[in-house]
């Protein structure tokens, strides 16, 4: 699992900010037709960049999993962004 600010749609490819990703998420109380609609508008939203791929992959690379953290930086991340601790 990686902490950044964007999402990543294996499935379908898409990408973009979590609130793109959230606002999506609260049509599934709409009507169908309705959800479809707004769909569409997300995904002409999302329009991948050129370089957007290799700025991508350089998140990608740049990051760690939180698995692989010692227990004293995985503590220190719970409490930068304010996380319950276990």
């Amino acid at each position: 699992m990686f902490i950044t600010g964007y999402f990543l749609c294996d499935k379908c490819h898409s990408k973009g900010e979590w609130n793109i990703l959230e606002k999506f998420l609260l049509t599934k109380s709409t009507k169908a037709n309705n959800m479809q609609k707004e769909l569409e508008t997300l995904r002409n939203a999302i329009k991948v960049q050129e370089d957007y791929a290799t700025k991508w992959n350089n998140i990608v690379k740049s990051n760690q999993k939180i698995a692989d953290l010692s227990s004293e930086l995985y503590e220190e991340v719970l409490n930068i962004f304010s996380l319950p601790v276990r």
